[in-house]
């Protein structure tokens, strides 16, 4: 094409192709294309939110575990990306959390926006968050209210926990007047996951 002269669509067109072939064809597809073609919407059912996880199948940060997906050549979060895609852009300085505590999940209805305080004292509340011992705060509490039902951090008696694994378990097998997670957890004044963790025998053992 000599000096000056304007460029054919069909040239545009056959340079624009020429260009794209030497890309990694996926990230020639859409963001949200590429994100729900590997959402998985058949994940668990929250105990609580009652619906389920819409988990992402694809790339993880190694050390967060949650879902990564290339936008503009950059890795970015799964969860974020779902969430501007369907809500818009996130405020500087917000964070999107999750409600049902899976960093695979991507369904918006189990994501809210919160600040870094609002972050760190969700992972404090779910045990996520660890500490120099290299345990999780939950861990610690659940060590501490273990060895006493006295302890200033047990909330329930040895036959609260009887009581919830019982009905728990009666609840998984039909029995009339077991109560469900939720209601458990209501009834009893904890954590619908203390629950779960009660039924499984992870917490405190019966004295």
């Amino acid at each position: 094409m000599k000096k000056g002269e304007k460029m054919s669509e069909s040239s545009r067109q056959k340079m624009s192709i020429a260009h794209l072939g030497k890309r990694r064809p996926e990230l020639t597809v859409p963001v949200g294309v590429r994100l729900w073609r590997k959402c998985n919407k058949r994940g668990p059912i929250h105990p609580v939110l009652r619906t389920r996880c819409w988990l992402w199948t694809g790339a993880k940060f190694a050390n967060t575990g949650y879902g990564q997906i290339q936008v503009d050549g950059s890795p970015k979060r799964t969860h974020r990306v779902a969430w501007e895609l369907l809500k818009g852009q996130i405020p500087a300085g917000e964070c999107v959390l999750h409600k049902c505590d899976n960093p695979t999940c991507i369904r918006v209805s189990h994501l809210f926006l919160g600040n870094h305080q609002d972050n760190v004292d969700d992972m404090i509340s779910k045990g996520r968050k660890r500490v120099s011992s290299g345990l999780t705060h939950q861990q610690i509490m659940r060590r501490k209210a273990a060895r006493s039902e006295n302890h200033g951090m047990a909330k329930l008696t040895n036959k609260q926990v009887r009581e919830i694994r019982l009905l728990h378990i009666s609840g998984r097998r039909g029995k009339k007047g077991s109560g469900n997670t939720a209601k458990l957890a209501d009834k009893y004044g904890v954590h619908p996951n203390h629950v779960l963790s009660i039924s499984r025998g992870a917490s405190r053992k019966d004295g």
